[in-house]
Protein backbone atom coordinates (compact mmCIF):
# COMPACT_ATOMS: atom_id res chain seq x y z
CA UNK A 1 0.00 0.00 0.00
CA UNK A 2 2.87 2.16 0.69
CA UNK A 3 4.35 1.65 -2.18
CA UNK A 4 1.30 2.33 -4.67
CA UNK A 5 0.79 5.57 -2.35
CA UNK A 6 4.37 6.66 -3.29
CA UNK A 7 3.78 5.48 -6.82
CA UNK A 8 0.96 8.30 -7.03
CA UNK A 9 2.89 10.76 -5.22
CA UNK A 10 5.81 10.72 -7.92
CA UNK A 11 2.91 10.47 -10.42
CA UNK A 12 1.24 13.53 -9.39
CA UNK A 13 4.70 15.63 -8.68
CA UNK A 14 5.48 15.00 -12.19
CA UNK A 15 2.20 16.17 -14.04
CA UNK A 16 2.25 19.48 -11.49
CA UNK A 17 6.02 19.81 -12.35
CA UNK A 18 5.22 19.47 -16.94
CA UNK A 19 2.00 21.43 -15.94
CA UNK A 20 4.32 24.35 -14.54
CA UNK A 21 6.67 23.92 -17.24
CA UNK A 22 3.73 24.72 -19.61
CA UNK A 23 2.75 27.67 -17.86
CA UNK A 24 6.33 28.77 -18.16
CA UNK A 25 6.96 27.86 -21.32
CA UNK A 26 4.04 29.00 -22.50
CA UNK A 27 4.16 32.44 -21.15
CA UNK A 28 7.80 32.66 -22.37
CA UNK A 29 6.33 32.04 -26.19
CA UNK A 30 3.27 34.90 -25.34
CA UNK A 31 6.15 37.17 -24.28
CA UNK A 32 7.70 36.49 -27.35
CA UNK A 33 4.94 36.68 -30.25
CA UNK A 34 3.84 39.71 -28.58
CA UNK A 35 7.45 41.44 -29.64
CA UNK A 36 7.35 40.28 -32.96
CA UNK A 37 8.36 43.13 -35.68
CA UNK A 38 5.73 44.42 -37.87
CA UNK A 39 6.69 44.61 -41.25
CA UNK A 40 5.81 46.38 -44.78
CA UNK A 41 6.85 45.68 -48.13
CA UNK A 42 6.17 48.91 -49.94
CA UNK A 43 6.55 49.52 -53.80
CA UNK A 44 10.00 50.06 -55.26
CA UNK A 45 11.16 53.70 -56.25
CA UNK A 46 13.52 55.26 -58.89
CA UNK A 47 13.86 52.37 -60.77
CA UNK A 48 15.84 52.38 -64.08
CA UNK A 49 16.91 49.84 -66.51
CA UNK A 50 19.96 48.30 -63.91
CA UNK A 51 19.00 49.82 -60.17
CA UNK A 52 15.95 50.30 -57.57
CA UNK A 53 15.59 51.55 -54.39
CA UNK A 54 13.33 48.86 -52.10
CA UNK A 55 11.15 50.13 -49.64
CA UNK A 56 9.95 49.32 -46.66
CA UNK A 57 8.66 49.49 -42.75
CA UNK A 58 9.26 47.95 -39.51
CA UNK A 59 7.82 48.36 -36.27
CA UNK A 60 10.48 46.41 -33.63
CA UNK A 61 7.55 46.32 -31.10
CA UNK A 62 9.87 46.59 -28.60
CA UNK A 63 12.19 43.95 -30.03
CA UNK A 64 15.65 43.50 -31.48
CA UNK A 65 15.06 43.46 -34.74
CA UNK A 66 17.05 43.46 -37.69
CA UNK A 67 15.95 44.13 -41.08
CA UNK A 68 17.03 43.75 -44.60
CA UNK A 69 15.05 42.35 -48.06
CA UNK A 70 15.42 39.54 -50.31
CA UNK A 71 15.04 40.11 -54.00
CA UNK A 72 15.60 37.92 -57.43
CA UNK A 73 13.68 36.91 -60.14
CA UNK A 74 11.40 34.65 -58.63
CA UNK A 75 9.43 33.72 -55.14
CA UNK A 76 12.83 31.98 -54.52
CA UNK A 77 14.74 35.14 -54.37
CA UNK A 78 18.62 34.48 -53.82
CA UNK A 79 19.82 37.09 -52.68
CA UNK A 80 19.77 39.21 -49.61
CA UNK A 81 20.27 43.37 -50.05
CA UNK A 82 21.43 45.43 -46.82
CA UNK A 83 21.98 49.43 -47.55
CA UNK A 84 22.94 51.88 -45.57
CA UNK A 85 19.27 52.01 -44.17
CA UNK A 86 18.78 48.57 -43.52
CA UNK A 87 20.34 47.43 -39.89
CA UNK A 88 19.49 47.07 -36.44
CA UNK A 89 16.49 48.71 -34.83
CA UNK A 90 15.56 48.49 -31.20
CA UNK A 91 12.72 48.91 -28.74
CA UNK A 92 10.49 51.05 -30.35
CA UNK A 93 6.87 50.43 -30.97
CA UNK A 94 6.49 52.72 -34.26
CA UNK A 95 6.95 52.10 -37.75
CA UNK A 96 10.34 52.97 -39.08
CA UNK A 97 10.97 53.44 -43.03
CA UNK A 98 13.76 51.56 -44.84
CA UNK A 99 15.45 51.92 -48.32
CA UNK A 100 17.96 49.99 -49.75
CA UNK A 101 19.46 50.23 -53.46
CA UNK A 102 19.90 47.24 -55.22
CA UNK A 103 22.39 47.39 -58.37
CA UNK A 104 23.46 45.64 -60.96
CA UNK A 105 20.08 44.31 -62.59
CA UNK A 106 19.03 43.45 -65.98
CA UNK A 107 17.19 45.89 -67.94
CA UNK A 108 13.06 44.99 -68.96
CA UNK A 109 13.33 42.61 -66.12
CA UNK A 110 10.26 42.07 -63.57
CA UNK A 111 11.96 40.96 -59.55
CA UNK A 112 10.28 39.81 -56.39
CA UNK A 113 11.75 41.22 -53.42
CA UNK A 114 9.98 41.16 -49.46
CA UNK A 115 11.50 42.73 -46.29
CA UNK A 116 12.55 40.65 -43.56
CA UNK A 117 13.14 41.20 -39.99
CA UNK A 118 14.90 39.32 -37.61
CA UNK A 119 14.42 39.15 -34.23
CA UNK A 120 15.26 37.04 -30.90
CA UNK A 121 12.03 34.74 -31.00
CA UNK A 122 11.69 34.56 -34.88
CA UNK A 123 11.74 35.57 -38.73
CA UNK A 124 9.53 37.42 -40.30
CA UNK A 125 8.72 38.17 -43.89
CA UNK A 126 6.82 40.96 -45.45
CA UNK A 127 3.92 40.17 -48.50
CA UNK A 128 5.86 39.61 -52.30
CA UNK A 129 6.02 43.05 -54.35
CA UNK A 130 6.96 43.06 -57.72
CA UNK A 131 8.38 45.99 -59.69
CA UNK A 132 10.06 45.92 -63.63
CA UNK A 133 13.29 47.55 -64.49
CA UNK A 134 13.20 50.28 -67.73
CA UNK A 135 13.99 48.46 -71.11
CA UNK A 136 16.38 49.90 -73.37
CA UNK A 137 15.37 53.48 -73.94
CA UNK A 138 12.83 53.74 -71.83
CA UNK A 139 12.36 56.40 -69.02
CA UNK A 140 9.41 55.02 -66.88
CA UNK A 141 8.34 59.10 -66.39
CA UNK A 142 4.48 59.10 -65.87
CA UNK A 143 3.11 62.17 -68.27
CA UNK A 144 -0.70 63.27 -67.98
CA UNK A 145 -2.80 61.06 -70.24
CA UNK A 146 -5.28 64.11 -69.95
CA UNK A 147 -3.10 66.48 -71.40
CA UNK A 148 -1.83 67.13 -75.03
CA UNK A 149 2.26 67.61 -75.52
CA UNK A 150 4.09 68.36 -78.23
CA UNK A 151 7.72 67.02 -79.37
CA UNK A 152 10.86 68.13 -79.61
CA UNK A 153 14.66 67.46 -80.60
CA UNK A 154 18.14 68.48 -79.30
CA UNK A 155 21.28 68.59 -81.37
CA UNK A 156 22.48 64.89 -79.97
CA UNK A 157 18.61 63.13 -81.44
CA UNK A 158 16.96 63.45 -78.05
CA UNK A 159 13.56 63.54 -78.29
CA UNK A 160 11.25 65.54 -75.30
CA UNK A 161 7.69 65.95 -74.55
CA UNK A 162 6.78 69.81 -74.39
CA UNK A 163 3.76 71.16 -72.51
CA UNK A 164 1.74 74.44 -73.34
CA UNK A 165 1.54 76.17 -69.62
CA UNK A 166 -0.72 79.33 -70.03
CA UNK A 167 1.05 81.36 -72.69
CA UNK A 168 4.51 79.48 -72.33
CA UNK A 169 5.71 76.24 -73.81
CA UNK A 170 8.01 74.15 -72.00
CA UNK A 171 10.15 70.84 -72.16
CA UNK A 172 8.15 68.44 -69.80
CA UNK A 173 11.48 66.65 -69.67
CA UNK A 174 15.37 67.28 -68.05
CA UNK A 175 17.82 68.55 -70.38
CA UNK A 176 20.47 65.55 -71.82
CA UNK A 177 22.08 67.27 -74.46
CA UNK A 178 26.21 66.62 -74.71
CA UNK A 179 26.28 69.36 -77.02
CA UNK A 180 25.94 73.06 -77.66
CA UNK A 181 23.81 74.16 -80.33
CA UNK A 182 27.16 74.58 -82.94
CA UNK A 183 27.74 71.20 -82.08
CA UNK A 184 30.49 71.37 -79.20
CA UNK A 185 30.61 69.13 -76.67
CA UNK A 186 29.95 70.00 -73.04
CA UNK A 187 32.69 68.68 -70.72
CA UNK A 188 31.80 65.70 -68.74
CA UNK A 189 33.06 66.07 -65.50
CA UNK A 190 32.84 62.76 -62.94
CA UNK A 191 35.44 63.41 -60.65
CA UNK A 192 34.78 66.00 -57.57
CA UNK A 193 38.23 67.54 -57.07
CA UNK A 194 37.76 68.40 -60.96
CA UNK A 195 34.10 69.65 -60.47
CA UNK A 196 34.65 71.74 -58.04
CA UNK A 197 37.40 73.67 -59.96
CA UNK A 198 35.86 73.90 -63.11
CA UNK A 199 35.17 77.58 -64.51
CA UNK A 200 33.69 76.39 -67.71
CA UNK A 201 30.75 74.76 -68.93
CA UNK A 202 30.60 71.01 -67.39
CA UNK A 203 27.60 68.08 -66.74
CA UNK A 204 27.45 64.96 -65.05
CA UNK A 205 25.29 62.10 -64.55
CA UNK A 206 23.50 61.51 -60.64
CA UNK A 207 26.32 59.40 -59.12
CA UNK A 208 28.27 58.97 -62.17
CA UNK A 209 25.66 56.98 -62.87
CA UNK A 210 24.40 56.53 -66.93
CA UNK A 211 21.06 54.43 -65.68
CA UNK A 212 19.98 57.51 -64.62
CA UNK A 213 19.91 60.06 -67.97
CA UNK A 214 16.99 58.70 -69.72
CA UNK A 215 14.62 59.39 -66.40
CA UNK A 216 15.90 62.26 -65.06
CA UNK A 217 18.45 63.81 -67.64
CA UNK A 218 21.79 65.35 -66.62
CA UNK A 219 22.82 67.73 -64.45
CA UNK A 220 24.86 71.18 -65.77
CA UNK A 221 27.05 73.81 -64.04
CA UNK A 222 25.73 77.03 -64.79
CA UNK A 223 28.35 78.05 -66.77
CA UNK A 224 27.20 75.55 -69.52
CA UNK A 225 23.49 77.27 -68.99
CA UNK A 226 25.10 80.62 -69.64
CA UNK A 227 27.45 79.77 -72.34
CA UNK A 228 26.73 81.75 -76.13
CA UNK A 229 27.05 78.39 -77.67
CA UNK A 230 23.53 77.85 -76.37
CA UNK A 231 22.91 74.15 -74.77
CA UNK A 232 18.97 74.73 -75.65
CA UNK A 233 17.57 73.09 -78.75
CA UNK A 234 16.90 75.83 -81.85
CA UNK A 235 14.36 77.82 -80.85
CA UNK A 236 14.25 77.35 -76.90
CA UNK A 237 16.53 78.94 -74.44
CA UNK A 238 16.82 78.44 -70.70
CA UNK A 239 14.44 80.05 -68.91
CA UNK A 240 14.95 83.32 -66.99
CA UNK A 241 14.14 84.26 -63.68
CA UNK A 242 11.17 86.40 -64.65
CA UNK A 243 10.34 83.25 -66.86
CA UNK A 244 10.09 80.94 -63.80
CA UNK A 245 8.10 83.94 -62.18
CA UNK A 246 5.56 83.90 -64.78
CA UNK A 247 4.98 80.09 -64.50
CA UNK A 248 4.48 80.59 -60.77
CA UNK A 249 1.57 83.11 -60.80
CA UNK A 250 0.03 81.13 -63.45
CA UNK A 251 -0.40 78.42 -61.74
CA UNK A 252 -1.96 79.95 -57.98
CA UNK A 253 1.41 81.19 -56.76
CA UNK A 254 4.56 79.93 -54.83
CA UNK A 255 3.12 78.16 -52.01
CA UNK A 256 0.70 75.43 -54.81
CA UNK A 257 2.64 75.55 -57.83
CA UNK A 258 4.90 73.03 -57.17
CA UNK A 259 2.49 70.36 -56.41
CA UNK A 260 0.89 71.51 -59.27
CA UNK A 261 4.17 70.42 -61.58
CA UNK A 262 5.53 67.27 -59.96
CA UNK A 263 4.79 64.00 -61.16
CA UNK A 264 2.48 62.53 -58.71
CA UNK A 265 3.23 58.94 -57.49
CA UNK A 266 5.78 57.50 -55.38
CA UNK A 267 7.94 56.40 -58.65
CA UNK A 268 10.52 59.27 -59.03
CA UNK A 269 9.26 61.09 -55.64
CA UNK A 270 9.92 59.85 -52.30
CA UNK A 271 6.84 59.89 -49.81
CA UNK A 272 4.91 61.71 -49.04
CA UNK A 273 5.01 63.87 -52.31
CA UNK A 274 2.83 66.60 -50.97
CA UNK A 275 0.54 68.00 -53.17
CA UNK A 276 2.28 66.34 -56.34
CA UNK A 277 -1.20 66.58 -59.13
CA UNK A 278 0.83 67.15 -62.47
CA UNK A 279 -2.29 68.99 -63.88
CA UNK A 280 0.31 71.51 -65.60
CA UNK A 281 1.92 68.40 -67.69
CA UNK A 282 4.93 69.76 -66.35
CA UNK A 283 6.31 66.16 -64.78
CA UNK A 284 9.00 67.88 -62.55
CA UNK A 285 11.07 64.73 -61.43
CA UNK A 286 13.36 65.04 -58.16
CA UNK A 287 16.14 64.38 -59.63
CA UNK A 288 18.92 65.74 -57.52
CA UNK A 289 21.79 68.00 -57.58
CA UNK A 290 25.90 67.95 -56.99
CA UNK A 291 27.19 70.59 -54.55
CA UNK A 292 29.45 72.79 -55.62
CA UNK A 293 31.68 72.93 -52.35
CA UNK A 294 35.03 70.89 -51.55
CA UNK A 295 32.73 67.69 -51.71
CA UNK A 296 31.20 68.04 -55.14
CA UNK A 297 28.71 65.37 -53.62
CA UNK A 298 25.10 64.28 -55.40
CA UNK A 299 22.64 64.84 -52.53
CA UNK A 300 18.50 64.29 -53.16
CA UNK A 301 17.42 61.96 -55.61
CA UNK A 302 13.74 61.57 -55.56
CA UNK A 303 14.13 63.93 -52.76
CA UNK A 304 14.53 67.29 -54.69
CA UNK A 305 14.18 68.77 -58.31
CA UNK A 306 16.50 71.82 -58.75
CA UNK A 307 16.33 74.00 -62.09
CA UNK A 308 19.07 76.66 -63.14
CA UNK A 309 17.78 80.07 -64.50
CA UNK A 310 19.79 82.00 -66.86
CA UNK A 311 19.96 84.91 -64.25
CA UNK A 312 22.63 85.42 -61.98
CA UNK A 313 22.29 87.22 -58.89
CA UNK A 314 21.89 90.88 -59.04
CA UNK A 315 24.40 91.57 -55.96
CA UNK A 316 26.89 88.44 -56.15
CA UNK A 317 27.75 87.30 -59.35
CA UNK A 318 29.02 84.07 -58.04
CA UNK A 319 25.65 82.81 -57.55
CA UNK A 320 22.47 82.34 -59.98
CA UNK A 321 18.83 82.05 -59.31
CA UNK A 322 16.85 78.44 -59.79
CA UNK A 323 13.74 77.26 -58.69
CA UNK A 324 13.70 73.79 -56.20
CA UNK A 325 11.13 71.47 -55.39
CA UNK A 326 10.55 69.02 -53.21
CA UNK A 327 8.93 65.90 -51.64
CA UNK A 328 7.53 66.86 -48.31
CA UNK A 329 5.80 70.18 -49.69
CA UNK A 330 4.07 71.57 -52.66
CA UNK A 331 6.09 75.15 -53.25
CA UNK A 332 8.02 76.02 -55.21
CA UNK A 333 11.17 77.62 -53.78
CA UNK A 334 13.22 80.29 -55.46
CA UNK A 335 16.69 80.66 -54.34
CA UNK A 336 20.21 81.04 -55.22
CA UNK A 337 23.20 78.40 -56.17
CA UNK A 338 26.77 78.91 -56.69
CA UNK A 339 27.44 78.65 -60.29
CA UNK A 340 29.72 75.54 -59.76
CA UNK A 341 26.45 73.76 -58.54
CA UNK A 342 25.06 71.20 -60.61
CA UNK A 343 21.37 71.75 -61.46
CA UNK A 344 18.80 70.11 -63.69
CA UNK A 345 17.67 72.45 -67.10
CA UNK A 346 14.62 72.61 -68.55
CA UNK A 347 13.92 75.12 -71.58
CA UNK A 348 11.25 77.19 -72.72
CA UNK A 349 9.94 78.11 -76.38
CA UNK A 350 11.55 81.53 -77.73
Amino acid sequence: MKHITKILLMSNLITVSIFLLLIVVLKSCKKCDSSLPILNTYAATLITSTCATLNGTINPCGSNAIASFEIGTTVDYGKIVEGPASGSYSGAHISMPIASIVTGLNQGTIYHYKIVGASSCDVIYGKDTTFTTLGSGESGIIFSSQLSYSLIEDIDGNVYKTITIGNQEWMAENLRTTRYRNGDSISLVTESSEWINESTGGYCHYGNDTSHIKTFGRLYNWYAVNDSRNLAPVGWHVPGDAEWTILSYFLGGDSVAGGKLKESGFIHWASPNTGATNEAGFTALAGGYRTGDVFGAYYGLGQYGNWWSSNQMENDSSDAWFRELGYQHAKIIRNNRDLKYGCSVRCVKD
